[in-house]
């Protein structure tokens, strides 16, 4: 199993402490423009490596759940430098939102056909 890189151990630790902004973590770690932040921190956490880290440290640090939701919560007003809105981290934030509430199915439940459950369309 590898290691994180130094640059990716900055990432994930500016990743955990700001709340879970991949591209503002990616601003943190790497000399980089905001629009590379964004790719770099969206590539960054599809790394297994990177991502087994966040959830090792996630688990030692077990931020309270009302902590959680309220980054959440301000993910979801997230705006640019610019104060434009930043649809991408209100978009992850909204799927974190629901996969904290439960909204989706679990990865091994089955999903049938309608017209094995007796739908028909």
């Amino acid at each position: 199993m590898r290691k994180p890189t130094l640059k990716q151990q900055r990432f994930i630790l500016a990743f955990i402490k700001n709340g879970g902004n991949a591209t503002q973590a990616a601003l943190a770690a790497y000399d980089t423009t905001y629009a590379t932040a964004r790719v770099i921190g969206c590539e960054n956490l599809t790394k297994p490596t990177i991502r087994r880290e966040i959830d090792r440290l996630m688990k030692a640090v077990q931020l309270p759940a009302k902590d959680c939701l309220r980054a959440i919560k301000e993910a979801l007003e997230a705006a640019d430098k610019d104060n434009h809105p930043d649809w991408d981290a209100r978009l992850k934030a909204a799927d974190m939102g629901l996969t904290v509430q439960g909204a989706y199915p679990k990865k091994d439940a089955s999903v049938q056909p309608l017209h094995r459950r007796g739908c028909s369309l």
